[in-house]
């Protein structure tokens, strides 16, 4: 009888330790998706930014080469990231319950205005 009871005692802590990881998870990926579509549009230059000056070579005449990047470049990685750590613990099904939330949150601009 002792026995079942610690073993249902310990299904029920993995359980809620298996729901503490992907919350935690889920906050990650819904926090940064969400941070790298707002400051995705924000461009900077990749050589500016590590102190070098810009390369501005033309391989073609009027065709200038610069290393100017989206903001988002610097986000998305720990999105992969993290959906491939969600993926690995709770399979399709999970990564697919929290892509939905920020696809939603990202297409609430798209939407018509009343006004």
């Amino acid at each position: 009888m002792r026995s079942k009871k610690k073993v249902l005692e310990r299904e029920v802590i993995l359980s809620k330790k298996k729901n503490h990881l992907y919350l935690i998870l889920s906050g990650i990926f819904i926090t940064n998706a969400l941070l790298a579509e707002l400051i995705g549009v924000k461009i900077f230059s990749l050589e500016k930014s590590l102190g070098f000056s810009p390369i501005g070579e033309d391989l073609i005449p009027g065709l200038r080469i610069e290393f100017a990047l989206t903001a988002g470049v610097i986000i998305w990685p720990v999105v992969f990231i993290t959906t491939d750590i969600i993926n690995e613990y709770f399979g399709k099904r999970g990564v697919r319950k929290v892509t939905l939330s920020p696809l939603a949150w990202c297409s609430i601009p798209l939407l018509p205005s009343t006004s």
